[in-house]
């Protein structure tokens, strides 16, 4: 095995020598020549780190606490589905006894939270909410409270990304230039800002393989004890992690490819930290029918122009967005793209077989995974970009070779292509900062500021039904004098209530006909939901005009101007 240890300077080559992206491999570590561009880098790597910690750490309460970190709040609290069902009785009652089922139950503990979630939702394993009760132990449980876990795995994973990215390249150009992309990925703030599992994924994947790379350079029991235990607690973070595990198992084959008696302490504590999975595994499997139910919303099938759509779109956001508002702006991500597929043509063309072997399988077993179960089974899940996340970092992998490869023969077109990277990331993730809502939960309204007009209007009632998620989500922004009146059967539940201002919040077609019907000739339905318009409500309009969404009746179900209807006292 040849040794990655520092054995001193090289002698420099020639600037018009092919980038050789072995070099650091078989030489040992390469020191960067001491020019501009150098200093250079660095200056980058220095706005990325500063732009990309803000960005996770700023404003923390703005963007929307949506219907996912919702249910995941009433999880993490120590409550449950039940508890939630049973509110919905057709009665008012204080936002306050909504609000309570994310407000941590001081009764409860992280055995509750593992206990609700085998019962509940089983598809998400405990690993992230036990550590997110502990946060909220500690912090509350405001958005920022369960937020804050998340921002800490943020900023973890960049580090972690500048360790692994040294580790698999060989050189600090490696992990300078992984580390400032993961920074300021737009596709990375986004998940180190919301209560869910996915850039913890991100973090166990790097972390997992740097893990691997060490033992299987430097091969000990404790090195192999450290991996087998981080294959364990990634898959009770994710059982996506499973693909990783297959493309480590690919990068082991090709590291030892010359003597594959080696393996056997791979595939022993390979084994042992997919043992402990086991009892999670048997509890989804029992509840398999339950966990179909819960993702059927996937189970459609895009035509191809919206599949090209989306792909692209998620592609260009892991290092560019600005969510194409302005489809203009659709110039800088194309750019982006055509800089990762050069990547990865560089990296293929390369010697570095361990680099291609982690990094092309992480982004083919990915990938290729979901797109299978779509084309088997007729949904759309490969275009949801947060499944994807060890995929994306396979990308973001290869395209930190061939910058860095790029960056050590001093080749100017690699520094203009890091240079732009880190501006279009940086550019957009301070927009990202600044917004309320972002295409990851654009699908949903703003809902702060359908609270904000309901709280203007003292002793309001707002009635709810469908989404169990809603009040959870409205219960975060209202004031305490809101009443809530969460609705099983709109034709026997009496609504709206005379004498206080009544409200409707994304009404099924039958909530809204019952509530028309009870307020005949006193009651006025006015629709004065917040503006959206985004080319992602645009694609999810376009789907429905397609018939691939359901057909919309009074154009109350998936729009934008569903959100909030005023029943307004007739004169």
């Amino acid at each position: 095995m040849r040794s990655l240890a520092y054995r001193g300077p090289e002698v420099q080559q020639p600037t018009c020598r092919k980038p050789d992206i072995d070099a650091a491999d078989a030489k040992g570590v390469p020191v960067a020549p001491r020019d501009f561009s150098h200093r250079l880098v660095y200056a980058l790597l220095a706005v990325a780190l500063i732009a990309g910690s803000y960005a996770r750490i700023a404003h923390l309460d703005r963007k929307l606490f949506w219907q996912d970190e919702a249910f995941a709040a009433l999880m993490i609290s120590g409550h449950n589905v039940a508890q939630l069902e049973a509110l919905y009785d057709g009665r008012p009652r204080p936002v306050a006894a909504v609000r309570a089922l994310i407000t941590r139950d001081p009764a409860t503990s992280v055995l509750s939270v593992v206990s609700g979630l085998a019962q509940n939702d089983p598809q998400h394993p405990p690993f992230f909410y036990v550590l997110d009760r502990l946060s909220i132990d500690a912090l509350g449980s405001s958005p920022a409270g369960y937020r804050a876990l998340s921002v800490l795995i943020g900023l973890l994973t960049i580090g972690m990304a500048f360790l692994f990215g040294q580790k698999l390249l060989g050189s600090s150009f490696g992990g300078v230039v992984l580390c400032a992309l993961v920074a300021v990925s737009p596709l990375h703030v986004i998940y180190s800002r919301q209560t869910r599992e996915y850039e913890l994924l991100a973090l166990e994947t790097l972390l997992a393989s740097w893990l691997l790379l060490r033992a299987l350079e430097a091969p000990s029991a404790l090195a192999w004890i450290g991996y087998a235990v981080a294959v364990g607690a990634s898959l009770y973070t994710d059982p996506i992690f499973l693909f990783v595990i297959a493309a480590h198992a690919v990068t082991a084959l090709v590291a030892r490819r010359d003597n594959l008696r080696a393996l056997v302490p791979y595939a022993v504590a390979t084994l042992v930290g997919a043992a402990t999975y086991v009892p999670w595994a048997l509890q989804e499997f029992g509840s398999r029918h339950a966990i179909r139910g819960e993702l059927a919303w996937g189970a459609r099938v895009y035509p191809l122009k919206f599949l090209a759509e989306k792909w692209g779109f998620n592609i260009g956001a892991v290092f560019f967005d600005a969510e194409f508002a302005d489809l203009r702006w659709a110039v800088v991500a194309a750019a982006a793209i055509v800089v990762a597929g050069i990547s990865l043509v560089v990296v293929a063309r390369g010697r570095n077989r361990r680099l291609q072997a982690l990094s092309f399988s992480l982004i083919a077993i990915v990938m290729g995974a979901f797109v299978v179960r779509d084309m088997i089974g007729g949904s759309f899940y490969a275009t949801i970009p947060r499944y994807l996340m060890p995929g994306w970092i396979g990308l973001e992998i290869a395209v930190a070779a061939a910058i860095a490869t790029g960056l050590q023969a001093q080749n100017r077109f690699a520094l203009a292509a890091f240079a732009f990277l880190i501006c279009a990331g940086t550019g957009s993730v301070l927009v990202d900062n600044g917004a309320e809502n972002w295409w990851d939960n654009n699908s949903q309204v703003a809902f702060q500021t359908v609270a904000m007009k309901i709280n203007a209007y003292p002793d309001a009632v707002v009635a709810l039904d469908a989404n169990p998620e809603v009040p959870l989500m409205l219960a975060t922004y209202l004031h305490d004098d809101v009443a809530l009146v969460l609705v099983r059967d709109p034709k026997t539940d009496a609504f709206p209530i005379d004498g206080r201002p009544n409200f409707l919040v994304v009404p099924s077609p039958e909530l809204f006909d019952g509530a028309n019907a009870h307020g005949k000739d006193r009651y006025i339905l006015e629709n004065i939901s917040p503006p959206r318009t985004t080319i992602i409500t645009g694609f999810h309009s376009d789907l429905a005009r397609s018939g691939v969404t359901p057909a919309l009746r009074l154009g109350l179900i998936e729009r934008p101007d569903n959100a909030l209807w005023y029943l307004r006292p007739a004169r």
